[in-house]
């Protein structure tokens, strides 16, 4: 018997060496169910001061096969949601979610003026709101709709292996989604993220769309993985950001961007082209030690203060034909 249970144990150390993530995750992760569900709605946690949904270490099925409960899934958050009055966060990290996850089945679909907007949102929530550049006390024809989503996200070392469809969203609290695989498309065009977001150690493993989001607050890549396309065209980042260390396997649009506070792409390494073509850099942006194995291109962009050059490792062309600096001496490269 002791050397049958030796055995075992001497089993699971090896897989646990072998590929420790998957053996944990298989262990640890509960399908969700509605009981559970409703059971973790109506008894969320303090923690740092936020109630919490504990989503965490759960394998959440939204797939067309699982129809009965994906509706039950949104219904149930979209209501409690949107139904409070007090700030809630959603914790999903190290889950496992199967099936496309669709911001417009959790947030509130409004017009953004003042006679549209619910009356429970919080002074916080409005300030945040009216910094939109969409919004208007004016009149709301031909407005168009967005997607409110009151709570906070915490993505952090989830799976998601279908579409992420957040376009056109206004996250209202923080968003995290730090060491998480993105198997499929993630859509978070035409989004607005009023708090800090990060994205850190992430992998996209096929096309991620940011295309005119607006970061209203610092916002972190750091050592992020863009393996398809990656678009971020005519977006606009407000505060500090760092994509340091970040590897963009395929084309990277950053062109009509704007950049209004410190910009650090510090030690990425950018296999395909990538592109800054007609973009605004007010403040500092550095390149240190990065590796372009194609086209950079800075055509017609302007920059406002320094541009760091320094040890980048150049395989192909860096276009600035058009651009303009502000400054005298305004490139190292040394």
């Amino acid at each position: 018997m002791f050397f049958r249970f030796f055995f075992i144990v001497l089993i699971l150390i090896f897989l646990l060496i072998v590929n420790p993530f998957s053996a944990l995750a298989d262990v640890e992760r509960v399908s969700l169910i509605t009981e559970l569900l409703t059971e973790r709605l109506n008894s969320p946690q303090l923690q740092d001061g936020i109630l919490t949904i504990d989503l965490t270490y759960l394998e959440i099925d939204l797939t067309a096969e699982n129809s009965e409960f994906k509706e039950q899934f949104y219904h149930q958050i979209q209501s409690y949601l949107n139904q409070t009055d007090k700030p809630i966060a959603l914790d999903f990290s190290h889950s496992l979610i199967r099936g496309d996850l669709i911001s417009s089945r959790l947030g509130l679909s409004t017009l953004l003026s003042p006679e549209a907007l619910p009356q429970n949102l919080s002074l916080t929530e409005q300030k945040i709101i009216e910094s939109n550049q969409q919004f208007s006390a004016q009149s709301v024809e031909n407005m168009k709709s967005v997607i409110l989503l009151r709570s906070s996200f915490n993505f952090n070392e989830a799976v998601f292996t279908e579409k992420i469809d957040f376009k056109n969203s206004i996250f209202l609290q923080k968003f995290e989604a730090k060491k998480t695989k993105f198997q499929k498309d993630v859509d978070f065009s035409s989004s607005f993220f009023g708090k800090k977001s990060n994205f850190s150690e992430s992998i996209f493993y096929e096309n991620t769309n940011f295309y005119r989001t607006e970061f209203k607050e610092q916002v972190k890549f750091n050592k992020t993985q863009f393996l398809g396309e990656s678009i971020f065209s005519y977006s606009r980042f407000n505060q500090e950001n760092d994509f340091s260390e970040a590897m963009f396997k395929n084309l990277a649009d950053f062109t009509h961007t704007f950049w209004l506070e410190k910009t650090q792409f510090i030690a990425i390494n950018c296999r395909n082209r990538i592109l800054f073509s007609d973009s605004i850099f007010s403040k500092l942006v550095t390149f240190l030690n990065s590796t372009f194995e194609k086209t950079v291109s800075f055509r017609h962009v302007y920059f406002g203060a320094f541009l760091n050059l320094k040890n980048v490792n150049l395989l192909g062309i860096m276009d600035f034909s058009n651009a303009v600096f502000f400054e005298k001496k305004v490139i190292n490269i040394e």
